[in-house]
């Protein structure tokens, strides 16, 4: 495969790059291999706590203080004004990080911009502008459009000098999100699908006889955990009677997940709690072996958002038990391969897990299987660097926003 895009390095930027959790690291692993496979350098700046070896064989530059651990305390929430204040506060400490970016970044350079927040955006745009002769930057947007409705947002934008416009490009991962972004910023704005960073093998039916049900990731009330474990009294007398199993990751949990027992989980028969996050082959272990991956996840937060857990699983195969209007639950509606549930239903949840293991799980199985092949290539790394690397770097005013 021949690029044309003449890029010297691709920086692969990421503030919530510090550890195993979430899919951060796998994530810019693949993607940095896949740079290096197209004969591009790839330079991961990320989190100063960040180990050398979580990316292993890139350059690793060890920039940022934020990330999603550093936001404000659950208690600050109940004060607008304080909220504003640490806002504020947190945005000057990134755009204070910024200026530890490699001094030498320049014109035959990309900047990849990962999962970025207005803060974020405004701080980027700001640093960009610095430059006489700027590198191309893509702008990985977030999850929340409406929060990019800013006076500020549209002022750095607005200020920003025409030769660094020509350079700066706007992205997301969810062809949901194309849309509202747009219209938020005013801007043309580009889907890049997801990545998955393993290559699963095809075909390959789960071999236990009672099915195996997984919940990978840590304990988030977005990611409906509390409805889980309501879910999983109501399972219990199934659980007893070894009629399913589970497999369910609490690490890290917030406060509400706390409440309903992440903290220290019940002693429940047929359920194995990992409270740790694993290492990537275990991970993916873990996914390969489940009979269907259970997503309940909030509509808050994943209407439009992408879940990178629902890519893996298809990228192995397996079906998803997933919210019905979420962007997950949409394309099992659309394709087929899972179930959809009503969002903040327990015994909703129960009743499909219920039905999922008593008939339901060959058939979907062999669903989720027959779109693994398309899925791979859709969510593929060197798909994505490709499409990155070429992406024609402007920004274009959408007329009539």
């Amino acid at each position: 495969m021949t690029l044309s895009h003449g890029v010297r390095r691709l920086f692969l930027v990421d503030h919530l790059l510090r550890d195993n959790t979430g899919h951060h690291a796998g994530y810019n692993a693949a993607l940095a291999a896949a740079t290096t496979r197209a004969s591009v350098q790839a330079v991961v700046c990320c989190h100063r706590l960040c180990p050398a070896g979580l990316v292993p064989g890139v350059d690793i530059q060890k920039i940022f203080r934020d990330d999603w651990r550093a936001q404000p305390l659950s208690l600050a929430t109940r004060s607008q004004r304080l909220l504003r204040v640490l806002e504020k506060l947190s945005a000057m400490r990134f755009a204070s990080d910024l200026r530890s970016m490699p001094s030498d970044v320049g014109a035959d350079d990309m900047i990849f911009c990962q999962m970025i927040a207005p803060r974020h955006f405004v701080a980027w745009l700001q640093y960009l502008g610095r430059f006489n002769n700027p590198p191309r930057i893509v702008l990985h947007l977030g999850y929340q459009p409406w929060r990019f409705e800013r006076r500020e947002v549209r002022h750095a934008l607005a200020s920003l000098p025409a030769v660094c416009r020509r350079q700066l490009s706007f992205v997301t991962d969810s062809e949901k999100l194309v849309d509202p972004f747009a219209k938020a910023l005013g801007a043309e704005v580009r889907h890049l699908p997801h990545v998955v960073d393993w290559k699963f093998r095809p075909g390959i039916m789960p071999l236990a006889d009672i099915p195996v049900f997984v919940v990978p990731g840590n304990a988030r009330e977005e990611k409906g955990f509390v409805d889980l474990m309501a879910a999983l009294s109501v399972l219990r007398p199934a659980l007893e009677q070894n009629l399913l199993r589970f497999k369910i990751q609490c690490h890290e949990p917030d406060p509400p997940s706390i409440q309903s027992g992440a903290a220290a989980p019940p002693q429940t028969p047929g359920v194995e709690w990992i409270r740790e996050p694993l290492g990537r082959e275990a991970y993916y272990r873990m996914i390969s072996e489940a009979h269907a991956i259970v997503l309940p996840y909030h509509l808050s937060h994943y209407a439009m958002r992408t879940s990178g857990v629902f890519c893996e699983a298809r990228c192995a195969g397996r079906p998803v038990i997933a919210t019905r209007g979420s962007w997950a639950g949409d394309r099992i509606e659309r394709e087929g391969g899972g179930w959809t549930v009503e969002e903040n239903n327990p015994r909703a949840l129960a009743s499909c897990l219920r039905e999922a293991a008593s008939d339901g799980i060959m058939q979907k199985t062999a669903e989720a299987i027959s779109l693994q092949e398309a899925s791979q290539r859709e969510f593929s790394p060197d798909k994505f660097v490709y499409e990155l690397l070429e992406v024609d770097s402007s920004f274009h005013v959408v007329q009539g926003t």
